[in-house]
């Protein structure tokens, strides 16, 4: 289970989160949904370690927890991002397995073989040689996950992962994420479309622009 405390985070003067808290229980998916500036995706890179909250906690199945701090070796939590950031030079395979080989130490080898049953349950494995650009979107959204996963996440967060897509293909997307739920992985989605929220999540989680203070 995932608790987030009383998160604070301000960017040159303005409060983007204010004492916001969470839980996330363990196998369950949480949507966090508001409009644009409401500190969604803050709050998505506060939990990824790639922001630093001003104050507030984090507590990982009762243990405190530094998301900065774990983006060295565990990668406790995941990202798939909403531009997938997949490596254009390197084939589908090379991106799933290189995260695995420079932070686990694994050879070529070790990796692929970690890999390739997470690469088949994704649908992706006949994909192995080619590259992000001959891929369709919906291809590309489950590289991302697939490379996300290969870290062994105990937390899984999505990055407004139906933007670019279609209709059919949000569809398949919401499948997929309720497949990796039924095979125990705790997710976080955060989204602006709150009718795919609704469909998937246990949890809907709403936030809203912090309002500024009025002057005297």
């Amino acid at each position: 289970m995932l608790e987030i405390k009383a998160i604070n985070k301000a960017f040159d003067g303005r409060t983007i989160l204010k004492n916001f808290s969470m839980i996330v229980p363990d196998g369950q998916i949480v949507s966090v949904v508001g409009p644009s500036g409401a500190g969604k995706t803050t709050l998505l890179r506060c939990i990824a370690g790639l922001e630093k909250p001003d104050n507030g906690r984090f507590v990982l199945d009762g243990q405190p927890f530094d998301p900065v701090v774990d983006r060295g070796r565990e990668r406790k939590i995941g990202v798939v991002f909403q531009d997938f950031n997949l490596f254009p030079n390197l084939s589908v395979l090379d991106n799933v397995t290189l995260a695995p080989e420079l932070v686990s130490d694994l050879k070529k080898n070790q990796a692929v073989a970690q890999v390739h049953g997470l690469m088949v349950s994704l649908g992706i494995a006949a994909l192995a040689e080619q590259y992000p650009f001959q891929l369709s979107g919906g291809q590309k959204q489950r590289v991302a996950i697939a490379r996300a996963l290969a870290m062994q996440p105990e937390v899984l967060c999505y990055d407004e992962p139906t933007s670019a897509l279609d209709p059919t293909l949000r569809d398949t997307v919401g499948e997929l994420i309720l497949d990796l739920k039924r095979q125990g992985i705790t997710q976080i989605v955060v989204t602006h479309d709150q009718t795919f929220a609704q469909q998937i999540a246990d949890q809907v989680v709403t936030v809203s622009p912090v309002k500024a203070p009025v002057e005297d």
